[in-house]
């Protein structure tokens, strides 16, 4: 029995699906896995973290907008309406890139997306579910679309001296939460060459910083 959020009068409720929206979620799935390359709510793969401990060995995006000979992406915070076949997307668009620069890693992830309950199209009648998507990644030397905007924003935090409560003194902090974890110096310049990013000062104890794409 599939789990989904129930989104019914201003209320939103965690529970099972009912039968009948058991049986759509059934058919719709049937139908969204038999589709072929990349679609609209699959994930694009950024780039790689390269620390002990990341907080996130990944980071995401999802496609939104399908051209035929290419894609759009930038789905992080949008809504996903999901008719079986495709996903409709409402919400902020990255630019787009060639469908021939995509990689299929044959892996997958979970995404989020709603239907109409009862398939009755109607306000407050929304479900959200999550379902299998694939994961996709650029061709070596394409630059992902929208990545120098999530580069303005990621931060270098440098752990007090003295403090024993963790191994790794660099964090690399996006939007305000922890992306990367480094136990040195020099993984943390290595961290800084790959993923083409600099400091803006000398590196200080206790002290946050921005990290600024390389010119």
């Amino acid at each position: 029995m599939t789990t989904g959020f129930y989104h019914k009068s201003g209320v939103s409720t965690n529970q099972p699906l009912t039968e009948a929206d058991q049986k759509i979620y059934d058919q719709q799935l049937k139908q969204w896995l038999n589709q072929v390359g990349p679609r609209v709510g699959d994930f694009l793969r950024l780039w790689e973290g390269s620390g002990d401990c990341p907080a996130h060995r990944y980071e995401f995006t999802r496609f939104t907008h399908d051209w035929s000979d290419s894609i759009q992406s930038g789905g992080e915070n949008g809504s996903f309406w999901w008719g079986g076949e495709y996903c409709s997307y409402s919400g902020g668009l990255d630019g787009g890139c060639p469908k021939s620069d995509l990689i299929d890693t044959a892996s997958f992830r979970q995404g989020r997306v709603w239907f109409f309950s009862d398939n009755y199209a109607c306000a407050n009648n929304g479900v959200d579910v999550e379902i299998p998507c694939r994961v996709f990644k650029l061709r070596e030397g394409v630059v992902a679309p929208g990545v120098e905007f999530f580069k303005q924003r990621i931060y270098l935090y440098v752990r007090r001296e003295g403090q024993t409560d963790c191994d790794h003194p660099y964090t690399i902090e996006k939007d305000g939460y922890p992306y990367e974890a480094l136990q040195s110096e020099v993984q943390l310049r290595a961290w800084l060459t790959t993923n083409g990013l600099v400091m803006t000062r000398p590196l200080s104890s206790g002290e946050t910083q921005r990290l600024l794409p390389k010119e």
